[in-house]
């Protein structure tokens, strides 16, 4: 290598290495070599090899790998016209700044790629605790003593629906990881992929429906015993058991609508749930109203409304995704393939397994903590049923961003520089997203309670969690986004350790509380528990992880940024 004095110059060439004995070779750690003009400062960076011409007499790098000390080779100093000087700098300041543009333009893309699926999903997502929401609206403005029984119940439901929820981000993961439509598929890979979509579809609909028939049979069986174990009172146990056993009559058709949402997310459609489960959404509104208030069936109407809806909505779902199959080659369709075997079940059972396990210490959590709340009588427990409904109902929309993470990173895991540019990309939008959800939190509980109750000693129960639940929101929606990119990453095993751990603590400090606010505060301990832990781990695997330096181990932004000076520098 050649160093001239004279005017600063830049040239960019690839390394070509040799060590003394040896083959030629291109090195592995290829670096860019900058050598200041006044000091002669090198400096070590990724992509190539930039060398700057120095002031004469300046010392020359030593070779990267070696520390070899290159000799000067002597030339006569050359002048360089400044017309053309100048001219070869600002189109090199050009090519750099193309490629900061095309950087961004990438960063717009993704983030329109996220919105594009996120933003239907939320409809499809909040469907079901909205239907909840309403049910404890109506119910609220016929009976404080239904508006109390409500608070196990669905603190049994959302335990029981949140645990198989593993059905559809189990089918979001299967059918993105075999997406239809990625680039380079030939036909016979794309009917590969879609013969796997839909015989995991067919086996996790016949799981679906066989479980959705066992959580009914326990219900009614064991529906007294439940509610007790989730701390409900003797005074509203009947309307309790009414409720528990009209809704559990639903639970085949929650599961098979939770598939089937898996299904269409994997394959970045969200547009499809959101119109299904607004019909739903509406006929369980306009059935509670009927029912509950002016027929006056308390807690009994609200269950048959949310029972019917159900059924509704996984009756359109099953009719609209059999007929997109068979008229489209590149849509997951229904199809039969038989009772499923253990072989086939292996690709569905390595991921739900593992999710089910966190889904359980995560929802067991909770559990404790209704329980917890159900067990200080009748006034705090209806103020934490409605401050528990808002909240769940909230907590559901940065859901979608945690779906659009599993669906997109798991369809473009090849490229680490995007996962992980998407990835940072979903966590500040969760971060703006909780905030924005925080001060709606605040807003209904404190101007909008009326719509959930009349009771004063209920809204005066309420008042004293508001501090409490002000860093709830913000802290489940990032936590929910670390969630999805480790499911999307194939990172999910981490998951029940993060949900044990969060779990225990939280169990520990539940005993010393002795009022709402204290319960709500441990709320806000669990989750920042989950950060954490999350956290923690980020920074053990910091050079595998979307999140952590996986984009810096990637030289793909740097030979990025070469192509676009090259050929500048060398004209």
């Amino acid at each position: 290598l050649s160093w001239i004095g004279g005017p600063t110059w830049v040239r960019l060439c690839r390394v070509r290495t040799r060590a003394r004995g040896r083959k030629s070779r291109t090195s592995r750690e290829t670096s860019t070599w900058v050598q200041d003009e006044a000091k002669g400062v090198q400096k070590r960076m990724h992509g190539g090899l930039v060398r700057v011409r120095c002031r004469a007499g300046a010392e020359a790098p030593r070779h990267p790998k070696k520390g070899i000390r290159r000799k000067k080779k002597k030339k006569k100093p050359t002048r360089t016209n400044p017309s053309t000087k100048e001219m070869g700098v600002a189109r090199a300041v050009a090519s750099v700044d193309e490629g900061v543009a095309a950087q961004r333009r990438q960063a717009e893309n993704a983030l329109q790629d996220v919105l594009k699926l996120a933003v239907p999903a939320v409809g499809a997502v909040i469907a079901d605790p909205l239907m909840s929401v309403v049910d404890t609206a109506c119910v609220g403005q016929v009976s404080s003593l239904h508006l109390a029984a409500l608070g196990p119940n669905t603190a049994v439901f959302t335990f029981i629906f949140q645990v198989f929820a593993f059905l559809g981000v189990t089918m979001t993961n299967i059918v993105a990881n075999n997406a239809i439509t990625a680039a380079g598929n030939n036909p016979e890979e794309k009917r590969r992929r879609k013969c796997v979509s839909e015989r995991m579809l067919s086996y996790a609909l016949i799981f679906a429906v066989a479980s959705g028939i066992a959580c009914c049979v326990a219900l009614q069986v064991y529906g007294r015993e439940i509610l007790l174990l989730m701390g409900a009172g003797n005074e509203y146990m009947e309307p309790a058991m009414k409720y528990l056993r009209i809704r559990a009559l639903a639970s085949p058709a929650v599961m098979i609508m939770c598939v089937l949402q898996g299904v269409s997310l994997g394959q970045q459609d969200s547009a499809t749930p959101l119109k299904i489960f607004t019909v739903a959404g509406l006929f369980n509104l306009f059935g509670d109203i009927y029912l509950t208030l002016s027929l006056r069936w308390g807690i009994a109407g609200a269950a048959w409304a949310t029972l019917a809806a159900q059924y509704l909505g996984a009756t359109i779902f099953l009719k609209v995704l059999y007929t997109a199959g068979k008229e489209d080659e590149d849509c997951v369709g229904i199809r039969w393939f038989g009772m499923p075997k253990l072989s086939s079940l292996r690709p569905f059972l390595m991921v739900s397994s593992t999710l089910v396990v966190r889904t359980v210490l995560q929802m067991c959590a909770f559990s404790l903590i209704t329980y917890r709340a159900t067990s200080m009588g009748t006034i705090t427990t209806a103020a934490h049923q409605v401050i528990m409904q808002v909240f769940w109902f909230l907590s559901y929309f940065p859901e979608p961003l945690s779906l659009a993470a599993q669906s997109l990173i798991a369809k473009d895991k090849s490229s680490p520089r995007k996962v992980s540019g998407l990835s940072w990309i979903l966590v500040k939008v969760a971060v703006v997203l909780g905030a924005l959800l925080t001060l709606v939190f605040i807003g209904v509980l404190t101007l909008g309670v009326g719509l959930f109750t009349s009771d004063q000693l209920v809204i005066s129960e309420i008042n004293t969690v508001l501090v409490p639940a002000l860093p709830c929101l913000v802290t489940i929606s990032v936590v929910m986004i670390c969630d999805g990119v480790s499911i999307g990453y194939s990172m999910y095993h981490v998951l029940p350790r993060i949900g044990l751990l969060s779990l225990i603590g939280t169990g520990m400090m539940l005993k010393g509380t002795s009022s709402l606010s204290q319960v709500w505060w441990v709320m806000v301990a669990f989750f920042v528990m989950r950060l954490g832990l999350h956290m923690i781990y980020i920074a053990r695997n910091w050079k595998r992880h979307p999140l952590g330096g996986l984009r810096l181990s990637s030289d793909v932004e740097v030979s990025g940024l070469v192509k676009h000076v090259v050929p500048s520098l060398e004209a």
